[in-house]
């Protein structure tokens, strides 16, 4: 798995119960979207190393998944607090699958300005990227009504932003 094919979609926050299970708090509301039998890539030492999905149940923003050969609260407990990731498709992104542009560059057509998406912050009825162009910070609505293209393999979200929302 080469890490430029997947992206971060959250980490392990916590074993749920004593056979394995473990809480995945996740980037976004896209945890039906995740199937079992599918891999997941868990950080190690620099590397990632993948765990197939046996189970999952999705829950707003999180899930709780059973991975093969995870099978007691130890062993789960080892996973605890490392970084998942997992192959994305950006050509089929929604709304709630905005989460997956954190670091990734923007380029404003409106204005010809470039920015970086610094974080996604996931509120219920306002989600937002926090932002950063030309060293001000600015909060842009994470709507898909603004991406006009994804370029996956350089990391640019192409935007059409609303007139002098980057002059706030």
């Amino acid at each position: 798995m080469i890490r430029e094919e997947s992206s971060q979609i959250g980490y392990f926050a916590k074993p749920h119960g004593i056979e394995g299970n473990l809480i995945i708090r996740l980037n976004g509301n896209f945890a039906d979207k995740i199937e079992p039998g599918e891999p997941l890539f868990v950080e190690h030492d620099g590397t990632l190393v993948p765990f197939f999905i046996e189970e999952i149940t999705p829950l707003e923003n999180r899930a709780i998944i059973k991975l093969e050969f995870i099978n007691s609260e130890p062993e789960a407990k080892k996973l605890v607090s490392r970084k998942v990731y997992a192959k994305t498709d950006f050509d089929n992104l929604g709304q709630a699958d905005t989460a997956f542009f954190e670091s990734f560059r923007i380029k404003d057509q409106s204005s010809n300005r470039e920015g970086i998406i610094i974080e996604y912050i996931s509120e219920e009825l306002n989600p937002l990227y926090r932002t950063q162009f030309d060293a001000k910070e600015i909060l842009i609505p994470a709507s898909s009504d603004f991406i006009i293209s994804v370029d996956k393999e350089n990391r640019i979200v192409h935007m059409n932003l609303p007139s002098g929302l980057l002059d706030i």
